[in-house]
């Protein structure tokens, strides 16, 4: 039971630690940032590769 009860406070703190983003170029500038080597996608596993002037 008490299990339940800390989950369930958990879960209700979880929007308050969300990252708001206004704009795309916000959330292509923190993505940039947070992605590391040798990370890879969540659908298929392929490897993220940083290409282009702007990444």
């Amino acid at each position: 039971m008490h299990f339940i009860i800390v989950l369930y406070a958990a879960l209700l703190t979880l929007p308050s630690y969300a990252k708001e983003f206004n704009s795309f170029y916000q959330a292509k500038r923190y993505l940039t940032k947070t992605i590391t080597k040798n990370q890879r996608t969540l659908y298929c596993g392929c490897k993220i590769i940083k290409t282009g002037k702007k990444l």
